[in-house]
């Protein structure tokens, strides 16, 4: 179970508590083309909550609540998402346990509380609305809450035999056996790639989602940082070779802040844009404390055009691998690199076919980028020439206008004198405002919108995937799979599932089971005849969800005939030996360094196992080498005839 604190960094305002309720609960527009909440609950209030009046009861009584509060200067509202790992579905009474937990944990059992619990996505979820306002006071969130909350989550898996996640706690057994919750060293954590040190801001993850590609923080820290260490490690190395080796890649490295305190951020350029992220993000020793420990205090590059011109930027690496040509990028490089080795792919028939695949499918995708790129730029010219016409349109209405209240004024005060003329022109002022105030609002909501619906909004690349993979374009679900199953590697590993190259089209395989094709979301989940998920194939990657032995079995022939026959095994190590030693049974191939002694002990099993039943199918054959019937019977000589009939 994973637990997150939603950030708040809004004022409490008028509507308060209305928008996160009406958002879990589904409400209103909040809620249009959403699932709605499986379940949902409330803590320290007397009030029903079976339909949206019933909630809007529920959350202006926190809104008094929360303004009677004295000196309300921070928003009372505590927000925490709980998830539970793919598979799990807690029941009711569980999930009521989990928000008493949470709230005693946080120090406010008595506080007014609203809860609605989510199956919308992969994983069952629980969304937590705290008021820390109660009897004219705002309660201070303790510190290092998440830490707290962290805890209370270990021991809650242990409670109701949740599987462990990962965390600042972890579970561990002691020497009586029982289970017990320890705080994870700096060391373990960061084995784990639990550690924030280096990890990319929230903007810059949402840069990787709409864009499909790794943001300009993670790139940094991949093949720039490695020529940057390269340099360091040089003798005599200085200041001026730091900004030497950061140009070749267009980035220049200085000070946030004026002073010694100051610390060091990472600057490009992409078009018009200009990208930072903390010279920290590429290593913890890369911070100025550290580099300055090094190479003396910070000295800013001096004269730019002596600097080496850029081999390599982030934009050119950005094109590459959006036209599917950097695709090995996060294995090579990436924070998401496994721990253990990969034995070497050697069979050359599985080499040509593989690198066949792969010169196909980039090809492919480069083609669909360029379609891409030329939809945006047709849609960026019909913009261009929509705005310039919508602009000598409003020119014209904008003297029309003045032509007509020009007319208007003579109209007005034609033949009028003295106190009549200035009623009449006091009209005629009162008028002509409303008409150039209608004027100006319409055309600013016309500038604002580009109100011409005959143009379509400009799509970012996975947005514009996601339409082409409805419309059912091949190439464009692969990319779309591969991307999300890059924006999962982190999170994946410690679930059990198989991996590999994808060679095979994706497709239903196996006939024995039921498979319903999820178009949307690009993958195939595999039922029993009970209905019950077994497995989901979502194209590099196949998840087990169950695993008795013939469901184990199923699976790893499909990975099989996906993949070429060799695989990778992720996820709990009792998982992981026993899929691999099914596979060394079936024949199928596991690139797993760290289960290579596995299954040689596997295969030598069975090779013993082979070698006991020949010796039995002869025996009851009766058939005996001539040494054994010597022996057996002192009276037979070499030469006597045996009639094996």
């Amino acid at each position: 179970m994973i637990a997150e604190k939603i950030p708040n960094k809004s004022a409490f305002g008028g509507k308060g508590f209305q928008l996160p309720i009406g958002y879990i609960a589904r409400d209103g527009d909040q809620g249009e083309g959403k699932e709605k909440p499986i379940l949902m609950g409330v803590a320290n209030l007397d009030v029903d909550i079976a339909t949206p009046e019933d909630r809007r009861i529920a959350w202006e009584v926190m809104n008094m609540t929360a303004q009677r509060a004295q000196r309300l200067r921070s928003n009372p509202i505590s927000h925490w998402v709980i998830s539970w790992r793919e598979g799990e579905h807690p029941d009711a009474p569980q999930i009521r346990d989990v928000v008493q937990t949470t709230l005693a944990t946080l120090g406010m059992s008595d506080r007014q509380a609203f809860w609605a619990f989510h199956q919308d996505t992969d994983n069952d979820h629980l969304h937590l609305i705290i008021n820390r306002a109660l009897d004219g006071q705002v309660a201070k969130e303790p510190r290092r809450d998440y830490l707290l909350v962290d805890r209370a989550m270990r021991a809650l898996e242990i409670q109701q035999g949740w599987a462990h996640d990962n965390g600042p706690w972890t579970v561990r057994e002691g020497r009586d056996g029982q289970k017990q919750v320890v705080r994870m060293s700096r060391q373990e954590r960061s084995a784990l790639g639990l550690l924030k040190d280096g990890q990319p801001t929230q903007a810059a993850r949402h840069a990787r989602h709409h864009q499909g590609a790794p943001s300009f923080q993670e790139w940094v820290a991949s093949s720039p940082a490695q020529s940057l260490v390269e340099t360091l490690q040089r003798p005599g190395a200085a200041w001026d070779d730091v900004h030497a080796t950061l140009a070749q890649y267009g980035v220049r490295i200085e000070a946030k802040h004026q002073g010694p305190k100051s610390g060091l951020v990472l600057t490009s350029s992409l078009g018009t844009r200009t990208l930072s992220a903390k010279a920290s993000q590429m290593g913890r020793w890369a911070g100025r404390a550290q580099l300055e420990a090094r190479l003396g205090p910070f000295s800013a590059s001096g004269d730019v055009t002596k600097l080496p011109s850029a081999r390599e930027s982030y934009g050119q690496f950005l094109t590459r691998f959006q036209r599917g040509q950097e695709g090995a990028w996060e294995r090579r490089d990436g924070p998401a690199q496994k721990s253990y080795q990969r034995s070497y792919r050697s069979d050359p028939d599985f080499v040509v076919q593989r690198e066949q695949r792969r010169a196909a499918r980039a090809q492919a995708r480069a083609e669909l980028y360029e379609r891409f790129r030329s939809e945006q730029e047709r849609g960026r010219k019909e913009k261009r020439a929509a705005r310039e016409a919508m602009q000598k349109r409003h020119q014209a209405e904008r003297a029309d206008l003045r032509d007509q209240l020009r007319e208007l004024r003579l109209a007005s005060v034609q033949g009028l004198h003295g106190v009549d003329a200035k009623l009449a022109l006091s009209l005629y002022a009162f008028e002509a405002a409303k008409q150039r105030e209608e004027l100006q609002k319409r055309q600013a909501a016309e500038r604002t919108g580009m109100c011409n619906p005959t143009l379509k909004k400009a799509q970012l690349w996975r947005d514009w995937l996601e339409l082409q993979a409805d419309a059912g374009d091949p190439t464009a679900q692969s990319a779309l799979r591969g991307i999300r199953y890059r924006e999962r590697r982190d999170q994946i590993q410690s679930q059990n599932g198989i991996e590999g190259e994808e060679l095979a089209a994706f497709e239903p395989v196996l006939g024995t089971l039921q498979a319903d094709i999820d178009r949307r979301g690009q993958r195939i989940i595999y039922r029993d005849a009970l209905g019950r998920a077994i497995f989901t194939d979502t194209g590099p990657r196949i998840d087990v969800h169950e695993h008795t032995d013939e469901q184990l079995e199923a699976a790893l022939r499909l990975a099989a005939q996906k993949y070429g026959g060799k695989i990778d095994i992720t996820g709990s190590g009792a998982f992981r030996e026993r899929a691999a030693r099914m596979a060394a049974h079936l024949g199928i191939e596991v690139l797993d360094g760290d289960l290579a002694h596995i299954v040689a002990d596997e295969q030598e099993k069975i090779r013993q196992v082979h070698t006991k039943d020949d010796l039995e199918l002869k025996n009851r054959s009766g058939i005996k080498s001539h040494g054994d019937r010597h022996r057996g019977d002192p009276e037979v000589q070499p030469s006597d005839e045996v009639d094996l009939e």
